[in-house]
């Protein structure tokens, strides 16, 4: 991408201010959530695309409602683990731990998975 670079007198390579910035968009990527597959679709958008912004615009949507859905099932679990913990102890008849049988009948709120 960058060829050879220079070497400062020491032996450091010298990379341009664009690398610097690539590897800045890589990691705020990262840290926003996404894969190294999608940050690498999105630099390819940066350098290819006549309008970069919209390709950014629905990467950035995308994984926002990804991650919605995701804030959402935390949030559900902080809720039954809650209710969970706010369950007085005793012996159930059939676990033997109330906690645990709160917990099952909690779980049936959660959406099921494939």
């Amino acid at each position: 991408m960058f060829g050879e670079l220079p070497r400062s007198p020491k032996g450091y390579r010298l990379f341009p201010m664009e690398a610097i910035q690539w590897v800045r968009v890589l990691k705020a990527s990262q840290a926003a959530g996404f894969t190294l597959d999608e940050v690498q679709e999105l630099l390819r958008a940066l350098r290819q695309d006549s309008a970069p912004c919209a390709h950014v615009r629905d990467a950035l949507g995308g994984k926002l409602r990804v991650l919605e859905g995701r804030l959402a099932e935390i949030q559900l679990l902080v809720e039954i683990l809650r209710i969970t913990l706010g369950t007085p102890d005793g012996q159930s008849s059939a676990l033997g731990c109330n906690l645990m049988e709160t917990l099952l009948a909690e779980a049936e709120r959660l959406p099921q998975r494939a």
